[in-house]
């Protein structure tokens, strides 16, 4: 049998099934949103005016680290053990589509979402959050 050769659209049902998981959006793009924001307020009252600066970029680079960690180990756990539980990779493997292939669109398609999430936080910190004293 003719093995599939990674195509877009397995890559864009790797990334449904990425969006397709609450706490990959809750935790991997909301939660460290949420968490730079509110962090950033109480820095406000706490910290020097001179120090300001400083403590926000870290609450910053901090935060950011949240996201590859939610996407990657909640995500990509749950997602795949699910695919397990109904069989997926054995009814793709069937289809021609050979591991090497489903771990490439994967690995893409996180890479996407990641990429996405890191975006969306920064503009929003960008916006939100008062880096000046």
């Amino acid at each position: 049998m003719k093995k599939k050769r990674l195509n877009w659209r397995l890559v864009l049902y790797e990334l449904r099934n990425i969006t397709g998981n609450i706490f990959v959006i809750f935790f991997g793009v909301f939660f460290p949103i949420m968490l730079s924001a509110l962090f950033s307020i109480v820095l406000k009252k706490q910290v020097p005016e001179e120090m300001y600066p400083k403590a926000v970029t870290s609450i910053f680079i901090t935060m950011s680290m949240i996201i590859p960690m939610a996407v990657l180990l909640i995500g990509y756990a749950a997602n795949y053990s699910q695919e397990l539980e109904k069989d997926i990779p054995l009814r793709l493997n069937l289809f021609g589509f050979s591991e090497r292939t489903m771990l490439a669109a994967k690995m893409i398609a996180y890479l996407i979402f990641t990429t996405a999430a890191f975006l969306l936080y920064t503009v929003t910190d960008v916006i939100m959050i008062d880096r000046k004293s």
